[in-house]
């Protein structure tokens, strides 16, 4: 099953971390203080992309495509 962008965005960032762990290095590259964080399992990727003035569709396509690809490797 392929995650479509809307679905990412709905996603908590707690658990996107937890389904993705690679996911963690995308938001440590960014410097984004989501690792750890306690409100990580209430704020939404898309909640996370607004409060961090992120371009959406850049760091949406850059999450996308690792989860994506490591959807793959688990098929």
């Amino acid at each position: 099953m392929t995650i479509t962008p809307d679905q990412l965005l709905s996603l908590s960032v707690a658990e996107i971390m937890a389904r993705w762990p690679q996911s963690v290095s995308v938001f440590l590259s960014r410097r984004l203080d989501c690792v750890g964080c306690s409100m990580a399992p209430f704020e939404t990727l898309a909640e996370v992309i607004e409060i961090y003035h992120l371009p959406q569709e850049v760091f949406l396509n850059e999450l996308l495509s690792l989860v994506r690809s490591s959807s793959y490797l688990e098929n």
